[in-house]
């Protein structure tokens, strides 16, 4: 009943029945959603997992290899002259430091990206219209893992109820 007939089946022409998740299959994915994009990719927790994440180092050796690169490319020009002025070791330690300032400053500055990214990912949209797309089957591997823990429970209720529902059917045809 939940995720069978995938397709509507017609019953002497008359009643129409699907799966429930099938039939509801576009506020299902429009809840879905609003769940994922309110409790699991958030942009918070995205900024968090690129900043501190396990691969968080690669996007700090990024930033730091780009600002040389930038003060390199600005001092073009002028740095034999600053190599000279100031020495190659101290014009090396402060491209390091400017990367490192850079780099030290990078949650401060990105905070001020999240309601930019927030409307640039659009997860919930994303999420609700590529479920959309999804045919009967892919929906229904999609969300099924959500029920495999507890589907014997439904099933055992199932049980229960129509062991109840029959048994007083048979007792008031009896009596």
């Amino acid at each position: 009943m939940i995720f069978l007939p995938r397709e509507p089946c017609r019953f002497f022409g008359l009643y129409t029945w699907q799966g429930v998740f099938q039939k509801r299959r576009d506020q299902v994915a429009a809840d879905y959603g609003d769940m994922i994009a309110r409790e699991i990719i958030t942009v918070p927790n995205l900024l968090e997992a690129v900043l501190r994440g396990p691969k968080s180092d690669r996007l700090f050796t990024l930033i730091t290899r780009e600002v040389q690169k930038t003060i390199d490319a600005q001092a073009s020009v002028v740095k034999p002259f600053v190599a000279i002025a100031v020495g190659t070791k101290r014009f090396q330690e402060m491209k390091q430091a400017a990367a490192g300032k850079a780099a030290e400053r990078v949650p401060e500055t990105i905070r001020h990206a999240e309601h930019y990214a927030i409307n640039a990912l659009d997860v919930r949209n994303t999420i609700v219209d590529r479920m959309r797309r999804l045919n009967a089957l892919q929906f229904e591997q999609l969300l099924r893992p959500a029920f495999r823990q507890d589907e014997w429970k439904l099933i055992a209720v199932g049980a229960v109820i129509g062991g109840l529902v029959g048994e007083l059917q048979a007792l008031l045809l009896l009596h």
